[in-house]
C-alpha cells in the first residue's frame, strides 16, 4: 500500500512547485498579451486568435494522447513494472509519429482550403494570415513530439522540472515581446515565427532531461497489444476532445463567421486570461493526478476517494477565491492592461470566470475515472452534451441573431450539465454513494456562492465604479476577504479548519523556534 504520508508530503511539493511557475506566468503573460494586443492592433490580434485556434481545433489529438500516455505511465508505475512502462513509451512515440504525417495531411488540404476560403480574413492580410497558418502547424507538431516525455514527467512526479522550464519559456516568449518592438518586418509574421523557435528549442530540451528515465529510449514498438490497448483508451477521450473543439475552437470560428476578427480579440482576451486564472486550479490537480491513477491501480479506492474528495473541494476554493475580486474588478484590470479594450472583452470574461469555477468542482473526479479505463459511456455522454452545446450556439447565431456572449451562456449550463455525468459514472466506477460528494462539496459550494455573492452584492451596488480606482481597490479586497471568510466557515468542516490551524501553528513555531 502507497505510504500515504509521503504521498501526500509529495503532492503538496509538487503543488508549491507549479503555484510558482503559475505566479510567474501570469504576470508575464497578461503583460504579453497587453504589449501583443498594442503593436499588433485589434485585427491582427484576432486573425492570431482565429487562425492559430483553426490549427488548434487538431489540439483534440493532443490533449487525448496526453492524458492517455500519462494514464498507462501512472498506471504502470502504481504496479512497479518496468518493463511495461519502456513499452509505453516506445508504443506513444510510434503513435506521434504517425499522427504527425495523418494531420499534416489533413492540415495542407482541407485546413489550407477552409483558412483561405472561409475565414472572414481583410483581404491585404491574406498572405500574412497563411504564413501565421503554417508556423502555427510546426508549433503544434513540436508539442505533439513533446508529449511522451512530458507524460513521464507528470508520471515521476517531477514537477519540479516542469515548473522552471515552463518559467524559462514564458520568459523567453516576453523576450520575443520586447523584440516585437523592433521587428525587422510583418509584426504578426515575426511574433509567430519566433515563437516556433522557442518551441523547438524546448522540446528539445525535454528530450535531454528524460534520459534519465530508463523508459524513455527512442525506439518504435509494434506490440499490438500495447497498440490495441492505448488506442482503445485514447480513442474515447479522442471522441470527448472533439467536442472540445466544437465548444472552444468551433465556437470561436463560429464568431469570426458571424461577427468578426475583432470579436475574436475580444474572446481572446477572454480565454487567455481564462487560462491563467484556471492555472490556480489544473495545477494543483496536475499534482494530485498521478496519486489518484496510482491509488487505483493499487487496488487502494479507499485513499482514492478520500483524495478525490479532498482535492475536489481544494479545487473549487482556489478557483473561487481568485474569480470572485477577478469578476468584481474586471473592468478596471482590462482598462489597466489594455489600452484599447476590445468591444465585448468584459461581458467575455465574466462569463468565462463563472464557468470555470463550475467546471473547478469536478477535475479530480474526472481523473478518477479516466484511471479505471472504463470510459465508453461515460465519454458518449459528455460528448454528446459538448456538441449539443455547439448547435445551440450555431443555431442562436444563424437564426435568432443572438449576441457573442450567448456562446458563453451555453457552455455553462454545459458545465453544470457534466458534473451530473460525472457523478453518476464516478458512483458506477467507486460501486459506492456520490452522497458525501454531494454533501461536502456540492452543498458547501453553493452555500460558499450564495452567502458570497449576498455579501458582495451589498458593497458593490453602492460604491462600484470602474472609474474611481480607489473605491475598486476596496471593492476588490472586501470581495476577496468575504470570500475567504465564506471558505473557511462554510466551504470548510470543523476537523478541516482545525487541521490547518494546527499545521499554520506548527510552521510558525517551528520558524520562530517556540516548543
Amino acid at each position: 500500500m502507497p505510504d500515504n504520508i509521503g504521498n501526500n508530503k509529495r503532492v503538496l511539493k509538487n503543488t508549491v512547485f507549479l503555484y510558482v511557475r503559475m505566479l510567474i506566468t501570469v504576470l508575464v503573460s497578461l503583460y504579453t498579451s497587453r504589449v501583443v494586443l498594442q503593436y499588433l492592433g485589434v485585427v491582427d490580434f484576432g486573425i492570431l486568435n482565429v487562425v492559430g485556434g483553426v490549427v488548434s481545433m487538431f489540439g483534440f489529438i493532443t490533449s487525448t494522447m496526453t492524458n492517455a500516455s500519462t494514464r498507462f505511465f501512472s498506471y504502470a508505475l502504481g504496479k512497479g513494472n518496468k518493463e511495461d512502462l519502456a513499452a509505453t513509451f516506445k508504443t506513444t512515440i510510434s503513435i506521434y509519429v504517425l499522427l504527425i504525417l495523418v494531420i499534416l495531411i489533413i492540415a495542407e488540404t482541407i485546413g489550407l482550403w477552409f483558412v483561405w476560403n472561409k475565414l472572414n480574413i481583410p483581404p491585404e492580410r491574406h498572405s500574412a494570415a497563411m504564413f501565421v497558418y503554417q508556423i502555427s502547424l510546426m508549433i503544434f507538431c513540436c508539442g505533439l513530439l513533446r508529449i511522451p516525455y512530458n507524460s513521464s514527467i507528470i508520471a515521476h512526479e517531477k514537477m519540479s522540472f516542469y515548473a522552471y522550464t515552463s518559467i524559462i519559456e514564458v520568459s523567453l516568449k516576453l523576450a520575443i515581446v520586447f523584440m516585437l518592438m523592433v521587428a525587422p518586418f510583418d509584426k504578426l509574421v515575426f511574433y509567430n515565427f519566433m515563437f516556433f523557435l522557442v518551441s523547438l528549442g524546448i522540446t528539445f530540451w525535454y528530450v535531454f532531461f528524460c534520459r534519465k528515465f530508463e523508459e524513455c529510449k527512442f525506439g518504435f514498438n509494434r506490440d499490438k497489444e500495447k497498440f490495441k490497448s492505448i488506442f482503445s483508451f485514447a480513442g474515447w477521450n479522442f471522441t470527448s476532445n472533439m467536442g472540445d473543439v466544437a465548444i472552444d475552437q468551433g465556437i470561436n470560428v463560429l464568431i469570426n463567421i458571424f461577427f468578426g476578427p475583432a470579436i475574436n480579440a475580444a474572446r481572446g482576451i477572454a480565454f487567455q486570461i481564462k487560462g491563467q486564472v484556471a492555472s490556480f486550479c489544473t495545477n494543483f490537480q496536475m499534482a494530485a493526478g498521478p496519486q489518484i491513477t496510482k491509488y487505483y491501480a493499487a487496488g487502494d479506492l479507499d485513499n482514492m476517494n478520500r483524495l478525490v474528495l479532498q482535492s475536489s473541494k481544494i479545487s473549487f476554493y482556489l478557483m473561487f477565491l481568485v474569480s470572485v475580486p477577478a469578476f468584481v474588478g474586471m473592468e478596471m484590470v482590462l482598462q489597466l492592461w489594455l489600452k484599447e479594450v476590445p468591444d465585448y472583452a468584459l461581458i467575455l470574461t465574466r462569463l468565462v470566470l463563472v464557468n470555470i469555477v463550475i467546471s473547478s468542482l469536478a477535475g479530480t473526479m474526472n481523473i478518477a475515472i479516466q484511471a479505471s479505463g472504463k470510459i465508453k459511456r461515460y465519454v458518449l455522454a459528455l460528448t454528446a452534451g459538448k456538441f449539443f452545446t455547439f448547435a445551440m450556439a450555431l443555431l442562436a447565431f444563424k437564426f435568432f441573431n443572438a449576441s457573442p456572449e450567448y456562446s458563453i451562456y451555453c457552455t455553462i449550463a454545459y458545465a453544470v450539465i457534466s458534473i451530473s455525468i460525472q457523478c453518476v459514472h464516478y458512483r458506477s466506477m467507486t460501486h459506492g454513494t456520490i452522497v458525501m460528494y454531494l454533501k461536502n462539496v456540492i452543498a458547501r459550494a453553493i452555500l460558499v456562492v450564495m452567502v458570497s455573492a449576498a455579501f458582495v452584492h451589498f458593497l458593490y451596488v453602492r460604491i462600484y465604479d470602474s472609474s474611481n480606482y480607489l473605491m475598486m481597490f476596496i471593492l476588490v479586497v472586501y470581495s476577496f476577504a468575504v470570500a475567504v471568510v465564506a471558505c473557511g466557515l462554510i466551504g470548510l468542516t470543523r476537523q478541516e479548519r482545525e487541521k490547518i490551524m494546527l499545521a499554520v501553528k506548527k510552521k510558525f513555531n517551528k520558524k520562530t523556534g517556540i516548543c
